[in-house]
């Protein structure tokens, strides 16, 4: 057990305490340069022996190395070695690390100012992008303004900054996950590709560069890549600072000691190997924690040419900081600045440079924008070039220590801002800082000018911008060519190619007046029209298939068709949103004229399709951002899969937060987590998501039960033909042809369901996984030795000698035995069905509300897999007649890149054979898409406006459907989800209210400056942002502004924040609420108050209530029922009247009172002015 070694009058901790012991049987020949001490048994050892120019080391130095390791004095000993006497120099470096869009400004402002007066140069880690899959949320630098403030104080304060990753997280949340590593494999990202990695990282660097932001050296998120991450990004930065892995491992990590001048890929590493201060609530342990730091800095100054570098998270206490700063000069360390260093970062058309060295970048018909910082970061030159530039450009640059360049291409010269610019863009700019844009938006309401005449791509294109807006319910009506254009009564106005060159001058003037007031227009394709709002067109055409997009660049967005447009001159104002990948050419551009908003796209939206998908799938992104128009009707009734595997990283308590805020009212869970030492906390998950107006369904996927089940019964393992266990995917299925496996598959099912609080059960993809079927015989199930038996007895079929080419018994040339295996699948899957249908049914006739669903896949349109999987929707419709469940149909893969629209012609032919309201549709969102298929749509997953059309038309199809999965989809798609839903509720707008008609209740999710409706004459209040639930049938509603409702009592009324099931009817009373409602299975109603009595059609019923995050639930019979709720007791609703009323008249007195003094000030400034007249 060594666990020290001593040499050169230094002792060092060893790390591993294994040694190889060594015999020195030649003293006269060897000299020892260490020995190993075992401090517990006080035994020595050789640690390190010289025999000429043998060098030994009795251990690996590099295992178990920590800071202050005898790995120190390995490093230091290769100098030696290698005979690079390098000069003595002890450098420190302290990084701040971490730095996302939340860290706060004042914070980085104080740690700039604590380091900056010490004369200690510093890195800041930034990470660009934050995205959070579990909150829907994704932000980046540019959303943050003061922030980007912040850091540049860092950098005119002695800060470099270092890029660390882009968004830091790969499926998890930024700073938590890994980027370039997948956490659940523990390895390399697979699929990952350099194209990705470079495309990723060239999104990363424009974001800093636009923010006036100019990183100079990389560091790799968590320290964890892929050789294939390390290559690429030594194409774009010259240096990093970080840990490497040795090995595509992530046990094999490698700090280093010094400067590693060029790595394996090329790169300039700068060692980080003090580690970090950990977040601690106990000052004391904080402190201690920053004394192991310089201890292991004391360590370090063993290395003759060492750099000590540690890294600090700004939202420590700074004390912590300072108290680090002053030991690392305490110990006599200097300060290495990263600015005084060669660096350089490069992509084809950009550059940022420190140090004097030469670069050349390739232009597309671009100007140059070059500009010089001095020591500073204050501009010291700044130019741009005379004319466009098309092809390469050389350039030499010198600068001085602590300067650094940036060149980049630009469409245009800038111009400076006028007076009354820069007045408006301030403005905005303070008031974006103090309220958030998120709240400030407009109910959307279009009109399309439409070219009755158009054909082809041109009519496809006009047609495509009123599809995409109605995937999402927003109300669109249409001018047609000729008529009178009158756009007063809209906000929003597209003006589509096919009709834009055939506008009247008359036309025109409408336009742009319209949006000179304040209107917004969509504009697409070059046009004189385009002309009038300031689009000018170079010469220069491109021709553009891939674009990238700006609001979300991870997504590789590749169009079928190419499109030939004209480059055209952007100006420094505008907004960019989306680009040509080659030649960081705009596409799509926002641009204000006078009070209004132009979003103009450079190319056609969409000639190929009529619904908008084909080219730009986030239009209607960018019209929520940048025009702040939302629509406003929701059916807030999502059902979703949730895989639990996939959340490990987020708590379920902010899960259920986002669920409920994006309308998902069931989710379906995978009910397979059992493990050796651990099962997914199902009841925690039910308690929570029950409380907050969420049914949860078990959802099974035999012929698995369980991974652990599976390693447990290894008997009954499913197995192909040739005797091996059998896994055609990612399920470990077992043999539900073995009799016995059966029945303890249906007991598990059974004792599953038993043991929790289950709302019902989706049996899901119950089939024979066989690849091609008979075609892959390794893949082939069943194959168990049960199979095999009933096969021989049933049918005289030996199964193994129906693969066997040679045998009479030959699948492919005897068709008897070919029909009879598919026939034997299709029966015993039949048989299958029936022993766990009628164990869930049992549970159903016990449980009221309790529902069964079967998800099958279709084979009606894919009839081949009946032959490969056992597929029979014939056999499952039987079933349903008997069973009375409801058949939730899946369409398979094959077709997922097919027109969305199918799902309405899928519904459509099912409800022609079961029962209409038993049925649903399975949806499959998720990244499956090969990059080089040639398919409509442009995205490798189903994003934006094809997934909303794909939620529009599946709703139209069938009363249900679910989703795989909330994890799977993006999550600026789920915020849509609940408007595409309801694509039934037909509504106009009309003089001060809305006028609807639906055939089940929905939400309007309205406007923050509208604080009360009525509905149909009766006042209604709203709940979570703006929310009000409308029952269904046909609804005048009116919509009542702030000011009219400042006083009004209905907002102390208990409201229906959600509910499971149908409503008919509301009727709001002072402290109840009666409604109708109709619920086939368990009905959970949440409300904004505690419900005290509940009676259903006019008996009183027990019940128990649940408390959400911001509301309260229960249960009610499933059914046809009218309920009546009554919320809190008479004294609490008595205090609380008062209290609102005696709130209200003393800011109606206090009111009063004001107006009176300043009419008694006024009346006695003008009775002194009279008298001093008088006397004068």
């Amino acid at each position: 057990n060594f666990d020290q070694v001593s040499a050169n009058n230094a002792t060092f901790t060893k790390g591993d305490s294994h040694l190889g012991i060594v015999r020195i049987t030649s003293p006269g020949k060897v000299k020892i340069l260490g020995k190993a001490y075992s401090t517990s048994k006080h035994k020595e050892s050789p640690y390190a022996i010289a025999v000429k120019n043998l060098i030994y080391f009795s251990d690996s130095p590099f295992s178990y190395a920590i800071p202050g390791d005898h790995y120190n004095y390995f490093a230091d000993y290769l100098h030696d070695i290698l005979k690079e006497e390098h000069e003595t120099s002890h450098r420190a470096m302290i990084r701040i690390e971490d730095v996302t869009v939340f860290e706060n400004p004042d914070n980085l402002r104080e740690i700039a100012d604590i380091l900056s007066s010490r004369g200690i140069p510093f890195m800041v880690g930034v990470i660009p992008f934050f995205v959070d899959p579990g909150e829907g949320t994704r932000l980046s630098l540019s959303d943050k303004p003061d922030l980007v403030d912040a850091l540049q104080y860092m950098v005119h304060n002695g800060g470099t900054i270092v890029m660390h990753g882009v968004t830091h997280q790969y499926k998890g949340t930024t700073a938590v996950d890994y980027e370039f590593w997948d956490d659940n494999t523990g390895g390399p990202i697979k699929g990952e590709t350099e194209e990705e990695d470079a495309r990723k990282i060239e999104t990363g660097i424009q974001e800093f560069m636009k923010n006036d932001l100019y990183p100079l050296v990389w560091e790799t998120p968590h320290y964890t890549a892929s050789f294939i991450l390390y290559k690429t990004i030594a194409k774009y930065f010259s240096s990093a600072c970080e840990q490497r892995l040795s090995m595509e491992d992530a046990d094999f990590s490698q700090f280093f000691p010094y400067i590693i001048n060029k790595d394996l890929f090329g790169q300039k590493i700068y060692p980080e190997n003090l580690g970090y201060v950990p977040l601690n609530p106990d000052k004391a342990a904080s402190r201690a924690s920053v004394d192991q730091l310089i201890k292991n800095a004391k360590a370090q100054l063993y290395i003759r040419d060492g750099v000590a570098t540690a890294f600090f998270h700004a939202f420590l206490d700074l004390d912590l900081l300072k108290q680090l700063a002053d030991g690392l000069e305490g110990l006599g360390y200097s300060f290495l600045d990263m600015r005084e260093e060669t660096h350089w970062v490069k992509m084809k058309d950009r550059v940022i440079l420190s140090g004097t060295q030469g670069y050349s970048v390739t232009l597309k018909d671009q100007y140059l924008s070059e500009v010089t910082f001095d020591e500073s970061g204050e501009v010291r030159e700044r130019s741009i070039s005379e004319k466009r530039i098309l092809g390469t450009i050389s350039k030499h640059v010198t600068l001085q220590p602590r300067e650094f360049y940036k060149a980049e291409p630009t469409e245009f010269r800038e111009r400076e801002q006028s007076f009354v610019e820069k007045t408006v863009s301030e403005a905005e700019r303070v008031y974006d800082n103090i309220f958030s844009k998120e709240d400030e938006w407009k109910a959307a309401h279009a009109l399309i000018l439409w070219n009755h005449f158009a054909r082809g791509a041109l009519f496809n294109d006009q047609a495509s911008f009123a599809s995409a807006l109605r995937s999402v319910s927003i109300p669109t009506d249409t001018a047609f060519l000729g008529q009178p254009i009158n756009p007063s009564k809209y906000n929003l106005l597209i003006v589509p190619a096919a009709i834009a060159d055939s506008l009247t001058p008359q036309d025109i003037s409408v336009i742009t007046a319209f949006v000179s007031s304040g209107g917004n227009i969509i504009l697409d394709f070059k046009s004189d029209v385009a002309g009038e709002f300031g689009i000018q067109y170079a010469k220069t055409q491109l021709r553009v298939r891939r674009v990238r997009d700006q609001l979300f660049p991870e997504e590789q967005i590749v169009w079928r068709y190419a499109e030939l447009v004209n480059k055209f001159d952007v100006d420094n104002l505008d907004k960019i949103f989306c680009a040509d990948e080659a030649t960081e050419s705009p596409m799509v551009i926002g641009k204000r004229f006078g009070k209004g908003k132009v979003l103009y796209i450079n190319s056609r939206f969409d000639p190929h399709s009529q619904q908008g998908y084909s080219n730009y799938p986030f239009l209607i992104e960018y019209i929520r951002r940048y025009f702040q128009l939302r629509p406003i009707v929701r059916r807030e009734q999502l059902e979703v899969y949730f895989e639990p595997g996939i959340r490990r990283q987020y708590s379920i308590e902010n899960l259920v937060r986002s669920w409920v805020s994006n309308g998902i009212r069931i989710i379906h869970v995978s009910g397979w987590h059992e493990y050796p030492k651990y099962t997914y906390d199902y009841a925690r998950l039910i308690r929570l998501a029950h409380a907050n107006g969420i049914l949860v369904y078990a959802w099974l996927e035999p012929p698995q039960v369980s991974q652990m089940f599976w390693t447990n019964h290894p008997e009954w393992r499913e197995k192909n033909i040739y005797g091996d266990d059998a896994r055609p995917s990612w399920r470990y299925p077992v043999a539900l042809t073995d009799t016995l496996c059966l029945h303890e598959v249906s007991r598990v099912y059974r004792l599953f369901l038993d043991s929790y609080d289950w709302d019902g059960v989706d049996l899901a993809e119950l089939y024979f996984e066989s690849g091609l079927g008979l075609k892959e015989p390794r893949q082939f199930t069943p194959a168990h030795p049960s199979a095999r038996l009933e096969l021989k007895h049933r049918y005289g079929i030996d199964l193994k000698a129906a693969f066997d080419s040679l045998s009479p018994s030959y699948w492919k040339t005897n068709e008897v035995v070919k029909e009879s295996i598919v026939n034997y699948r299709v029966q015993k899957l039949k048989s299958i069905y029936e022993i766990f249908l009628t164990s869930f049914s049992e549970i159903a006739k016990q449980k009221p509300g309790f529902q069964i669903i079967v998800t099958a896949i279709d084979n009606f349109g894919t009839p081949e897999l009946r032959e490969q999987s056992g597929i029979d929707m014939h056999s499952i419709i039987e079933l349903q007649k008997k069973f009375g469940f409801t058949l939730q149909v899946e369409d398979p893969e094959a077709k997922w890149s097919s027109n969305p629209r199918r799902y309405i012609d899928l519904g459509k032919q099912y409800s022609k054979l079961v029962d209409s309201t038993k049925l649903m549709l399975d949806l499959n969102i998720l990244t499956f898409r090969k990059k080089d298929a040639v398919i409509p749509f442009p995205t490798l997953i189903q994003t934006g406006i094809e997934s909303f059309h794909l939620v529009r038309s599946a709703a139209l199809g069938a009363p249900r459907l679910t989703i795989y999965s909330e994890a799977s989809v993006n999550p600026q798609d789920l915020a849509f989800f609940a408007n595409a839903l309801a694509g039934d509720v037909q509504y106009r707008f009309d003089d001060g209210g809305i006028d609807v008609r639906s055939g089940s209740s929905f939400v309007l999710r309205l406007p923050k400056e509208i604080t009360e409706i009525t509905l149909d004459g009766k006042p209604l209040p709203p709940f979570r942002d703006n929310r009000y639930v409308i029952p269904a049938g046909e609804h005048a509603i009116l919509l009542a502004p702030q000011a009219s409702s400042n006083f009004s009592t209905h907002e102390l009324q208990t409201r229906i924040m959600s509910a499971t099931g149908g409503l008919t009817a509301i009727q709001y009373g002072l402290r109840d609420v009666t409604l109708d409602y109709n619920s086939d299975g368990r009905m959970l109603i949440s409300l904004s108050n505690m419900p005290t009595a509940l009676t259903v059609d006019g008996s009183p019923v027990e019940f128990t209530v649940m408390k959400g995050n911001d509301c309260f639930s229960i249960f009610l019979p499933p059914g046809k029922h009218q309920a009546n709720i009554t919320a809190g007791d008479r004294f609490a609703y008595g205090i609380n009247f008062t209290s609102f009323w005696s709130t209200t008249a003393i800011a109606v007195f206090s009111a009063i009172a004001i107006s009176l003094l300043l009419l008694m000030y006024i009346f006695l400034k003008f009775v002194r002015r009279l008298a001093v007249n008088r006397k004068g």
